[in-house]
C-alpha cells in the first residue's frame, strides 16, 4: 500500500534558502498503514543544503533548473538512496543535491498501523535560482496552538494576522506536526496552549 503525504522543496538562490510545500510516500509492504503515517524532517529541510553549494562557476554561467528527488528512508529515518527523477538540466547540481541530502536529510521513520518503522519514500525538490530574495515585508502574526496530553497539536488558532499572508487561511498552523508531552511538575503529561508572536518592524536609522 502507498501512502500520500507531503512534498518538500527548496529554492536556493544566491542570497537565500526558501521551502514550499508538496507530497511523501510510505511504503508498507502490503500492510495497513494509518494516514497521518509519514517520515516527518527532524531538522528543517533548509538546513540540508546551504548557499555554498552552488557552484560558483555555475552560477557565473547563469545556470539555473529545479532537481526532483525521491529519498528513500530507512526505518532508522536514514536515507538509504536518493534518486533524481526529474534533472534540472545540470548534472553537477543533480548530483550536489542527493549528495548533500544523504549526508545532512534526518527523519522520524514512517510507520505501519501497529506501530513498526517502514522503510518510505520522501520526494523533495531543489530548486536551483540565481534571483535575489527581496527584503521581509513589514508583518505582524501571532497565533496559538494547544498541545494535548500526548503531544500532539490539538488545536490551532491565529488570534492577529497582518501583511503579507493576511490572505491566507491558517498559514503558521503545523500539519502534522508532534512534541514530546508537556509535564506537570509531578511528573504527569498535560495539555497546554502555546502563544506565539512574530513581528517584522522598519526603523529609520
Amino acid at each position: 500500500m502507498i501512502m500520500k503525504t507531503r512534498r518538500v522543496s527548496f529554492t536556493l538562490s544566491l542570497l537565500a534558502l526558501g521551502i514550499c510545500s508538496g507530497t511523501a510516500l510510505a511504503q508498507d509492504d502490503g500492510r495497513n498503514i494509518a494516514r497521518d503515517r509519514e517520515p516527518i524532517p527532524l531538522t528543517q529541510p533548509g538546513s540540508w543544503i546551504s548557499q555554498q553549494d552552488y557552484p560558483a562557476d555555475i552560477r557565473r554561467a547563469g545556470v539555473e533548473g529545479a532537481t526532483e528527488i525521491e529519498l528513500e528512508v530507512g526505518v532508522d529515518g536514514v536515507p538509504l538512496a536518493c534518486d533524481v527523477i526529474g534533472s534540472s538540466g545540470n548534472t553537477r547540481l543533480d548530483d550536489r543535491a542527493c549528495l548533500r541530502l544523504m549526508q545532512n536529510a534526518r527523519f522520524k521513520p514512517a510507520r505501519d498501523s501497529r506501530g513498526g518503522a517502514i522503510v518510505s519514500i520522501y520526494p523533495t525538490n531543489v530548486v536551483w535560482a540565481l534571483s535575489e530574495t527581496p527584503p521581509p515585508s513589514e508583518m505582524h502574526v501571532e497565533f496559538t496552538i494547544v498541545i494535548d496530553e500526548k503531544g500532539q497539536v490539538s488545536d490551532c488558532e491565529t488570534v492577529t494576522l497582518e501583511g503579507p499572508a493576511a490572505d491566507e487561511k491558517e498559514p503558521f498552523c503545523p500539519d502534522h506536526l508532534n512534541f514530546q508531552p508537556i509535564v506537570d511538575e509531578d511528573g504527569n503529561p498535560v495539555a497546554r496552549r502555546i502563544r506565539t508572536t512574530m513581528k517584522v518592524e522598519y526603523e529609520d536609522l
